[in-house]
């Protein structure tokens, strides 16, 4: 007897849309073929300090300083390295990852106060449907909604920031973001922010829905 086994539609997140966009055999080696890749240690420093702002929003506003959110550092780490061994393999000084991610959480803190909002929700799931039957899945890094109802979309980045003739990649990503934001809620976000934490500089983009 034959099994007839259902798999699940390849979904586009706003990262491998941009993978096609700029290489499509890339994208078909990534989310086709899937063919593995090492992790770097940008990566797991990237990680990493997500899970610090991540937490910290959970917390109440006065709590929510640069000294508190630091001794989360490795707290965080040995979470990662217990759940995911191999994560550690690209770190080739334990001590220089936690002083690098220090400095990244200086340059949050350097960029915002999250001392005077909350966020709205961090690490959204999206899954939606496009017009069009392609599936959308991915995850916002925080989203805030202003008392008058402003919406800002917000992407920690923990690269260095791109010249402006190399931001397409980017811009892309926070603007197919926008779109599914508007699709699943019916509100084009005000504001799309990149926070470059490790140069202390934001890109700013100001979305518009076509009439």
């Amino acid at each position: 007897m034959m099994l007839c086994t259902m798999t699940r539609p390849i979904a586009i997140s706003p990262s491998r849309a941009s993978d096609y966009r700029r290489c499509p055999l890339q994208y078909r080696l990534r989310a086709i073929d899937k063919i593995p890749e090492p992790s770097t240690e940008a990566q797991v420093k990237g990680t990493l300090v997500h899970a610090v702002l991540e937490e910290m929003f959970t917390w109440p506003r006065e709590q929510r300083t640069y000294p508190a959110a630091v001794k989360r550092l490795r707290p965080h780490w040995e979470k990662m390295r217990e759940e995911e061994p191999g994560c550690a393999e690209p770190v080739a000084d334990e001590y220089q990852l936690l002083v690098d991610s220090r400095t990244l959480l200086r340059g949050y803190f350097t960029m915002e106060n999250p001392l005077r909002f909350d966020a709205h929700a961090q690490e959204m799931p999206v899954d939606f449907t496009l017009p069009n039957g392609v599936p959308v899945r991915g995850f916002i890094d925080r989203v805030d909604i202003a008392p008058t109802g402003e919406v800002r979309v917000v992407d920690y980045k923990t690269g260095k920031k791109p010249q402006l003739r190399y931001s397409q990649d980017a811009q892309f990503q926070m603007r197919f973001y926008a779109l599914v934001y508007w699709r699943l809620f019916g509100v084009v976000p005000t504001q799309l922010k990149l926070m470059y934490l490790k140069v202390m500089d934001s890109m700013i983009l100001t979305p518009r829905a076509r009439s």
